[in-house]
């Protein structure tokens, strides 16, 4: 559309010859090109230290194609790749060649903590506690150390495991834990009143 004073309005893509007509009747045309704006695909929330990528449709401006407008909370390269900085929200814009863009909002969520005891010797459990609400516990090696949904450890044999607690918002943290040996005792179990027997323990 066009007012009066020749402002131009663009409604759907395509094309519109304006006409001008002066004082004397005299008339001049000119083609007007309406060109549809981008779209933005992609997953949109992400934990702090990960990565998605976002995909704009059609041929991307030559430069500053993509624009975060908080890169303390999410930065965006040339390619579309978001990288979650710090939690919060952060807008996206997407250029294309014909300068046309759109945005997009991204929602980045905090990383999750874990609080608790994590050295303990075999046979002995540990209460291991994350921060917000929690979706599950798993441990890479069960036969070190196993962890129940409610993140309760239990010491299985001497070596070392990685515990991993998931919150809601699907972001992770891993939490090493490391498992001792008990001790042993040598040196013998009888003797006499008034005798002495030396004991030694291991480690």
């Amino acid at each position: 559309t066009i007012s009066a004073s020749g402002l131009v309005t663009a409604v759907t893509a395509g094309n519109a010859t304006i006409t001008y007509t002066n004082s004397n009747g005299c008339q001049v045309t000119a083609l007007v090109s309406v060109y549809a704006n981008p779209t933005i695909t992609g997953n949109t929330t992400l934990c702090v230290g990960s990565t998605l990528t976002l995909t704009g449709n059609g041929t991307a401006a030559v430069s500053n194609a993509w624009i975060s407008s908080a890169p303390s909370v999410a930065t965006v390269s040339n390619l579309g790749v978001v990288t979650g900085i710090s939690a919060g929200i952060a807008t996206i814009t997407y250029t294309n060649i014909n300068v046309c863009s759109t945005t997009i909002q991204v929602t980045v969520n905090a990383l999750p903590t874990v609080t608790g005891n994590s050295s303990l010797c075999i046979g002995a459990t540990s209460q291991l506690n994350g921060s917000a609400t929690g979706s599950g516990w798993s441990s890479s090696a069960g036969g070190i150390a196993t962890v129940s949904n409610a993140g309760l450890v239990v010491a299985v044999s001497a070596g070392s495991t990685n515990i991993t607690y998931t919150n809601t918002t699907g972001c992770t943290v891993v939490v090493p834990v490391t498992v001792f040996a008990n001790p042993t005792i040598s040196g013998g179990a009888a003797l006499c009143v008034s005798s002495t027997l030396q004991l030694t323990g291991s480690g």
